[in-house]
This record gives structure tokens, C-alpha cells and sequence, in this order.
């Protein structure tokens, strides 16, 4: 089973911090405590993918937070631009980062010490998850 290595995991939280800040009374994403749940995530994802996935984001990680927070502009608009493999590229990466990101954040198993309630219960939503 592949894994995120540990610098792509610090990236992966930088740029969920993006997509996730801290508003109202809800946590950033760093602060919700999501990020621990990443592996279980990725355990669903071809190793190949993970990997790619993996040395991209640890390519990332030498960026200053203005280029992310560009590339996670890019990122979201690309779903209104066609024609090229520049937008096929970001529509690409937000479907797998903010998949990653969103799919921890809003999975009901967020919450941290520091946390009274998770993002879930804020919002007013519930979440049944079934098991084997």
C-alpha cells in the first residue's frame, strides 16, 4: 500500500489551509485534524497515482504560499476554461487535491482536542458510515 511521504503530506496540509481556512466556527484544516486520516484516504488510490501524487506535491513544497494560493486560483477556474492541456491539467489536479482535502475535512472523524464539535456537526449534516 502506498503512502504520501511525509513532506507531500505537510504540502498537502499547506495547500488545505487554502481550500479550508479557519472561518467562523469552523477549523482550518490543519486545525480540524483531517490530515491524520490522508493515508486512509489514499489507501483506495492505485500506487502508481499515489506516487505521482506524492512527488508532486513534495515538488510543491518549495513554493512560497503566494504561488500556491495562484495555482489553487488556477485550480478552480479551470473547470470554466476548455480547449487546452493547460486547463485540463488544474481541473486534473483540484478533482484529486481537493478530493483528498474535502474527503478528510467533511468525513466525520475530523475532530481534534481543540475542536468542541466537527466541521460535519457545524454545518448540520450527518454522516452514517457503513462498514464491513
Amino acid at each position: 500500500m502506498a503512502t504520501l511521504s511525509p513532506t507531500a503530506k505537510k504540502n498537502l496540509i499547506r495547500i488545505g489551509n487554502i481550500f479550508i481556512p479557519a472561518q467562523d466556527d469552523l477549523p482550518s484544516y490543519e486545525a480540524s485534524g483531517a490530515a491524520k486520516h490522508i493515508d486512509e484516504i489514499v489507501s483506495y488510490a492505485p500506487e502508481s497515482d499515489i506516487n505521482s501524487l506524492s512527488l508532486l506535491l513534495s515538488l510543491l513544497s518549495v513554493l512560497p504560499d503566494s504561488t500556491l494560493r495562484w495555482m489553487v486560483k488556477q485550480m478552480r477556474i479551470s473547470h470554466y476554461k476548455s480547449g487546452n492541456a493547460y486547463w485540463s491539467l488544474f481541473r486534473l489536479l483540484d478533482f484529486g487535491i481537493r478530493g483528498i482535502v474535502l474527503g478528510t475535512y467533511y468525513s466525520g472523524e475530523t475532530m481534534n482536542e481543540q475542536n468542541s464539535m466537527e466541521p460535519t456537526t457545524q454545518i448540520g449534516f450527518f454522516l452514517t458510515k457503513l462498514t464491513d
